[in-house]
């Protein structure tokens, strides 16, 4: 294995030394890597991480070599170095994702080699630039990759989704969920949920614990918000649960303020509040957390809740606040826990979830090429992996229904997606992983 790193920095901030690699070739040939201070790791993963095309079945059309470009924005361009080499401040948080995701992939490349796949992989800077990405996708090596995984900026994305539609490349979305750019392309793949996933799946969630005759949702009346409520909406019209959905906004005949009056003080009361506005999730929790002590609540939201901070945990806990998310760093999961052992062995530092989602989406395709071959619209739906705590379920998915006026050359979805999301809950001021 050769890795032709393009410069080394120094990471100002733990002073341990990073190779940056822009191009990467990873031949089955040999494992020789030039870095000094950052040993590959020599246990052999379990062969459970990597599957390999049963001997007693057809054998699927792969290349002999499995070829996988990354479009990642290292922005070195805006990396500032002194005279010997070092970083003179800290790094971008752009440039930390790429280079945390792009090293847990590297964990995952190597996991693949000692699983007997031969396999090259090719390392882009996209910086920030759009012209960029557009050029990347004239490189023979780009064009004939089995997967293609970025860019990671939506504009970098929306410019390269009609290009890899054209030359016929798989194209991974790692982190961005926007598809509204894509239509009709069966090359495009979302490595996480969109948040219309995020509200079916936990609306699912709620009803299958709870089995509730009416949910109330409080939100604000203005057009985030209600397309968020709409989500729900549209889950139960389609599932037909015979759920009543009761909308408490700031202007409905009962608002959001007076939400008691809507409590039942017999049963459980399913409350969803389908808001990212940190401010108004606060007052509504607020408003909610006295009284728990009469009525039995709980409350679901938003995976952007997570991140907020002006919101008490131990309120949520009271509320048995239910959030998802696409990624979930447990800590506790033996395979995560093995994977940081080797993470850090290997570079020094403790992993970032983007460094975890970069060795899982790694791992998961490598391991699908590599059984499946490269017809991922018809067989990816089809293919189960679990990687180290994560599980996909990809799906094809479209926007509208199709109309018999469309041409039968054209693919019946618009994108392929994960729809697969981490069920999370407060409890004791931190969130648990429910499912």
């Amino acid at each position: 294995m050769t890795f032709l790193p393009s410069r080394r920095l120094r990471s100002s901030g733990n002073n341990a030394l990073v190779a940056l690699v822009i191009c990467v070739v990873l031949a089955s040939c040999g494992t020789q890597r030039r870095s000094r201070k950052t040993p590959s790791v020599v246990e052999a993963p379990p062969k459970k991480e990597i599957e390999i095309p049963n001997k007693n079945e057809p054998a699927p059309a792969q290349p002999d070599v499995i070829k996988l470009t990354y479009l990642l924005p290292f922005n070195t361009d805006e990396i500032p170095f002194d005279t010997a080499g070092n970083v003179t401040k800290k790094l971008s948080e752009q440039t930390k994702i790429a280079l945390d995701y792009y090293r847990g992939a590297m964990l995952a490349l190597d996991t693949v080699q000692k699983g007997g796949v031969r396999l090259k992989a090719f390392v882009y800077d996209t910086q920030a630039d759009t012209a960029r990405v557009r050029a990347l996708f004239n490189k023979p090596e780009v064009m004939q990759s089995q997967l293609v995984v970025g860019p990671v900026y939506n504009a970098q994305l929306q410019t390269a989704a009609p290009l890899a539609r054209k030359n016929k490349v798989y194209l991974l979305s790692p982190f961005s969920t926007v598809n509204d750019f894509v239509e009709r392309n069966p090359y495009y793949i979302l490595a996480n949920s969109s948040l219309p996933t995020h509200c079916e799946l936990l609306y699912d969630y709620a009803v299958e614990q709870h089995h509730p005759s009416r949910i109330l949702m409080l939100y604000n009346n203005n057009q985030t918000d209600r397309q968020y409520a709409q989500y729900f909406i549209n889950r139960e019209e389609q599932a037909r649960n015979g759920i009543q959905l009761v909308s408490l906004t700031d202007s409905s005949e009962v608002p959001y303020d007076r939400v008691e009056e809507m409590l039942s003080d017999s049963g459980t009361n399913v409350i969803i509040v389908p808001s990212v506005t940190e401010s108004f999730v606060s007052s509504i929790v607020r408003k909610l957390g006295p009284l728990t002590d009469k009525y039995k609540i709980n409350l679901y939201g938003m995976p952007q809740w997570r991140d907020f901070r002006t919101v008490s945990p131990s309120t949520f806990d009271k509320l048995n606040t239910r959030i998802t998310a696409a990624m979930w760093f447990d800590k506790s999961d033996p395979e995560i826990v093995r994977f940081t052992d080797r993470y850090t062995k290997r570079f020094g530092a403790a992993p970032s979830e983007y460094a975890l989602e970069g060795y899982n989406q790694t791992l998961f395709f490598a391991s699908f090429i590599a059984a499946k071959g490269n017809n991922f619209d018809k067989l990816l739906p089809e293919y189960g992996m679990t990687t180290a705590g994560e599980t996909y379920h990809f799906q094809t998915m479209r926007r509208q229904p199709l109309h018999h006026t469309e041409s039968t050359n054209m693919p019946p979805f618009d994108f392929i997606e994960n729809r697969s999301v981490h069920i999370l809950e407060y409890k004791a001021g931190r969130l648990v992983k429910l499912k």
